[in-house]
């Protein structure tokens, strides 16, 4: 995988890779304003409010972050590219063209998911 990516390659998987876990954490932390506009309307109690940070601390975000944190680069970016989380604008021609086999990869992985479900 290193031969096929040079150093500058690299440095731009690792910055895009770091804009597809912010995208996932700012999804998420909507999910959870979301509690915290029903608790500021009233419509949800503290201690349900204070249950929600909790979930979302033990499970979104430690999911996000074990996920970006033990793939590389880019598998995160190929992911975040098939799941709509990174337009393809933001990546060099180039570089998209390289990631192409990988996203291929990820469309069949998830075709055979639906399939076996």
């Amino acid at each position: 995988m290193n031969q096929l990516f040079s150093k500058r390659d690299k440095a731009l998987l690792r910055e895009l890779a770091g804009q597809v876990w912010e995208a996932e954490l700012n999804a998420e932390l909507e999910r959870l304003y979301g509690c915290f506009c029903e608790w500021k309307e009233g419509t949800m109690n503290p201690f349900d409010l204070s249950n929600k940070i909790h979930q979302f601390h033990n499970g979104a975000a430690r999911r996000l972050y074990n996920l970006h944190n033990n793939i590389d680069p880019w598998m995160a970016v190929a992911r975040g590219l098939e799941l709509g989380l990174l337009p393809k604008s933001d990546v060099d021609a180039a570089l998209l063209e390289k990631l192409l086999p990988f996203k291929r990869f990820l469309q069949t992985h998830d075709d055979n998911d639906d399939e076996s479900a």
